[in-house]
């Protein structure tokens, strides 16, 4: 696996003139205040979350999934990922019945997955991630030709846990469209979202991927890495996004192989951008560039990559 590199550049040009102390004290505290920022304002927007553990919940996303013409078999691989993965959460610490509001330190919660009970039982497989249980569901709803060879070497842990599951997860057809899907994208050195945005967005076209249409499609959060070769963007989360009706969405995600599925509900497009940008945004006081979050092959509607100054 090549070693991602996190450039510390900024903190190099302080320290001349300051200690590794202060400076480390001080991007600790700017962090704290963004997040502290982004919180309030994703309080304000009244966020619902639930974690499919009762059947109300269940239900609200099976009439979803109907609506929009998710296949039966996609939607019960989906369910038998669910079941499974409920067996080693404490329950008590999610949602237990329906829809609540998302708690202010979201960020904190641990579900206490238990991964020694997973390891004696599951072995090898490390679970379902973002990226396989939204392709998973949406399979059939793409039209993913395989025109250009995949960039999928970023992908090994979900060709892991593809390889190493007790179900038939994909067949050969599928996991190239899966790779073609998630590609990285080659790019520069540049804090800018604009020239990331336009590589991304060529890929796509290039690649001739058609995304669902109606009131289904599939969020992406591009997230800006350096190796020793150089700089590439890539899907480092995924989640499939329901239109609701007076502009109101719902998102399933599966945060990641060991943590619950979450359906959430948003009063708007720009609430599950910051909801994002709060979780996804860690290039603080680094080179690379913010997140950048689409909706199918677009920007999100409400794109703003800076909470601290929404202008």
């Amino acid at each position: 696996m090549k070693k991602v590199l996190i450039s510390l550049v900024g903190c190099a040009l302080l320290v001349g003139c300051q200690s590794p102390e202060i400076v480390q004290q001080k991007e600790e505290q700017s962090i704290e205040q963004s997040t502290s920022k982004a919180l309030d304002q994703l309080q304000s927007y009244n966020i619902q979350w639930s974690h499919l553990v009762d059947e109300a919940s269940r239900q609200y996303l099976k009439e979803r999934f109907e609506k929009v013409g998710i296949q039966e078999v996609n939607q019960q691989f989906f369910w038998n990922d669910v079941d499974r993965s409920l067996q080693y959460f404490d329950t008590t610490r999610l949602v237990q019945q329906s829809f609540e509001r998302l708690p202010y330190q979201f960020l904190e919660i641990d579900p206490d997955f238990q991964y020694e009970k997973w390891e004696e039982e599951q072995g090898e497989f490390i679970g379902y991630n973002c990226r396989i249980t939204s392709y998973g569901l949406l399979r059939d709803l793409l039209v993913l030709p395989s025109v250009q060879p995949a960039a999928d070497g970023q992908l090994f842990m979900d060709r892991d846990a593809i390889e190493t599951s007790p179900d038939d997860v994909f067949n050969d057809e599928q996991l190239e469209e899966f790779k073609q899907l998630f590609s990285k994208v080659e790019t520069d050195e540049s804090k800018e979202i604009e020239p990331h945005l336009e590589k991304i967005q060529h890929m796509l076209k290039e690649r001739k991927i058609e995304f669902p249409k109606g009131d289904v499609s599939i969020g992406t959060v591009w997230l800006h890495a350096m190796e020793d070769e150089g700089n590439f963007l890539f899907v480092g989360h995924t989640g499939i996004i329901f239109e609701e009706e007076e502009g109101r969405i719902t998102l399933l995600e599966k945060v990641s192989f060991q943590e619950p599925y979450q359906l959430m509900t948003f009063p708007h497009r720009q609430a599950l951008n910051d909801y994002w940008m709060t979780k996804y945004d860690v290039n603080q006081h680094q080179p690379m560039a913010k997140p950048i979050i689409l909706e199918n092959d677009q920007l999100i509607e409400g794109y703003r990559p800076n909470l601290d100054n929404p202008s």
